[in-house]
């Protein structure tokens, strides 16, 4: 990606991500807790792997210039978190945006999963934080946003939580995806291949 591509994600990132150290690191899942672990281990990275995903060059970069951000911070989670997108990063298949198949989550697609076979819930993946709906939009930059990064309908995975529970992830579906939606609209507007 060019130094241009580059600057203007890393803006992007720096305007959507608020100075509160704690607020990265929480999820809008209210299974999840805030309260102090100081005692308990995270999960080893290599229970999660390989992290099967498949990242666009913008949910790449997006990931790796968030890992600029954590180095800032000084907390385990930070760091745990900027050890598990690394590891994602390492993993993952990249490809361009309009090669995405419609069927994985990236950045502003609106997604149906469950964990540990709960009920569905349904949440749009968002590269800020601030939500006008709460509880309907949720960061890529949190552990339940990364998990689901990349992921395609019908796949699971290991997931840990912030009180350091493992769990399974599980996309249901991708009900949303703006490069699908942009390859169908074209599509649509040639329905008949030119004939000789």
């Amino acid at each position: 990606m060019c130094d241009s591509m580059r600057n203007s994600t890393t803006s992007t990132l720096q305007a959507a991500i608020t100075p509160n150290d704690t607020s990265i690191l929480t999820s809008v899942d209210p299974r999840q807790t805030s309260t102090s672990h100081a005692a308990a281990r995270w999960p080893t990275i290599e229970i999660f792997r390989p992290l099967e995903s498949c990242l666009t060059s913008k949910d790449y970069f997006a990931l790796e210039n968030f890992l600029i951000v954590l180095t800032e911070r000084r907390s385990r989670e930070a760091e745990y978190l900027a050890r598990l997108i690394r590891t994602k990063l390492a993993d993952a298949r990249i490809v361009l945006s309009e090669d995405v198949s419609a069927d994985v989550a990236i950045i502003n697609s609106r997604v149906t999963y469950s964990i540990n076979d709960s009920p569905a819930e349904t949440r749009s993946l968002i590269l800020g934080e601030s939500s006008p709906v709460p509880n309907f939009n949720l960061p890529i930059f949190t552990l339940l946003g990364i998990g689901l990064l990349g992921m395609r309908t019908g796949q699971t995975g290991p997931w840990t939580d912030h009180s350091r529970n493992i769990g399974k992830l599980a996309l249901l579906r991708v009900d949303y995806q703006p490069q699908g939606n942009r390859q169908a609209s074209q599509t649509a507007s040639f329905p008949h291949e030119l004939k000789e």
